[in-house]
């Protein structure tokens, strides 16, 4: 499934008001922004651009008083990190509360297709592709819950001390509650901290959400701000194709690859996204390929037709002495393709003079639901008009359709 992480500042603040617990926290990404952080008290500040392991950066300030908090933050502002081969600068940054913690652990939730999956174990702060011996799972099946014995027989496992287990119990049972209502695809907690009187509470979270969150949790959710990961550039096409995709239940997605290329894709699942990038790889046309462009989940007719309409405005502005508008699927099993065709025809109608001009041609296979139809409407239409058009239906391999492909 696709899935989109968010600030940590969001998560905890996600995760504390669903337990039902205070705690304080500053999103620090002015200077202005240090005045709300209360003089009493040490505090812990560190960036929050989606990337782990800042300890291993020394990216992470613990203990400070708020002179020191606002020392670092100026030592670290706008300072140009490469992390994981990816260079950008800091300008956000978390501010909290510094706690001291009797036991720390790891713990963390993962979404796999038939189950749900929590690791657990008494080493923190590790990187878990290394300490896999240390980590005990537990598994859930996706229409079940936790069941309090196995739970229990699971810590026993890891060898938590009595006194803890019952608050832990308690801990990692409404964690995954709030694992699944948030939609999340993976929560982690790093260390999970035990303070005095038994109370738990996590230091570092990491917390990646379903894409379709947005559209299903928008009035709940609204105050999230959606961010792109460190070393990420956004883009005015992407920004607002993304806007088109929190408004519907299906997928739209797209990633621009290279502005000055001529190859605009519209893929669907099913493999057809893989299968398509490899075949154009294999035909040495990678360096034609403008973007990565998904268009699934059954979209509806005014989601279609947004779509390949901001498409093809581009496409329209651009110089290339010939462009390909490539939509190509996959055989359905639900969704309409005369649904995507009749989309696709009113774009063409709209703009028939300019894209006749701009010597675009179009390449469309797709199978399933009313594809007989439905590719034969868009057929006609373009041989009436002129327009240079590659159809192939579900009977075609999509290999075959693409080597149709010419510049």
């Amino acid at each position: 499934m696709a899935q989109r992480g968010i600030r940590e500042y969001d998560a905890k603040r996600m995760f504390a008001t669903y337990m039902w617990y205070e705690y304080e926290w500053y999103l620090i990404q002015s200077v202005d922004d240090l005045y709300n952080i209360p003089d009493s008290g040490k505090r812990v500040i560190k960036p929050d651009h989606l990337f782990g392991k800042r300890w291993k950066y020394w990216l992470l300030g613990i203990k400070l008083s708020r002179v020191e908090v606002a020392q670092r933050y100026n030592n670290h502002l706008n300072k140009e990190m490469t992390i994981q081969w990816k260079t950008d600068t800091l300008d956000t940054f978390l501010v909290e509360p510094y706690q001291e913690a009797n036991h720390e652990l790891y713990l963390s939730f993962a979404t796999h297709k038939e189950y749900d999956e929590i690791l657990l174990s008494l080493q923190w702060w590790i990187e878990i592709e290394d300490e896999r011996e240390s980590v005990l799972s537990y598994r859930v099946w996706t229409l079940d819950n936790i069941q309090g014995k196995e739970l229990r027989s699971f810590l026993d496992m890891v060898w938590v001390q009595t006194m803890y287990i019952e608050p832990l119990m308690e801990f990692i049972t409404k964690a995954f509650s709030f694992f699944r209502l948030y939609w999340c695809t993976y929560l982690e907690i790093n260390p999970l901290a035990i303070l005095r009187h038994k109370q738990l509470l996590p230091l570092d979270m990491v917390c990646r959400l379903d894409t379709c969150e947005k559209w299903s949790q928008k009035k709940n959710r609204s105050d999230i701000v959606r961010v792109k990961p460190f070393g990420s550039k956004s883009d005015p096409f992407e920004e607002y194709i993304e806007s088109l995709d929190e408004k519907t239940w299906a997928s739209l997605k797209f990633s621009l690859l290279n502005p000055e290329w001529s190859l605009r894709l519209v893929l669907w699942g099913g493999w057809a996204s893989v299968v398509t990038m490899d075949t154009l790889s294999d035909m040495w046309l990678l360096n034609k390929v403008w973007n990565y462009g998904e268009l699934s989940g059954n979209p509806d007719k005014d989601s279609n037709k947004e779509y390949i309409q901001a498409i093809v405005e581009y496409m329209l502005k651009q110089k290339h002495p010939k462009q390909w508008l490539c939509i190509v699927w996959w055989i359905a099993n639900f969704t309409r393709i005369d649904v995507v065709c009749d989309a696709l025809i009113e774009v063409i109608s709209s703009k028939l003079t300019a894209i006749q001009n701009k010597n675009i041609h179009i390449l469309l296979r797709r199978g399933g639901l009313n594809d007989t139809q439905a590719l034969a409407r868009v057929s006609a239409f373009c041989k009436k008009h002129a327009l240079p058009i590659v159809v192939a239906d579900g009977d075609v391999y999509l290999t075959d359709a693409l080597a149709k492909l010419s510049f």
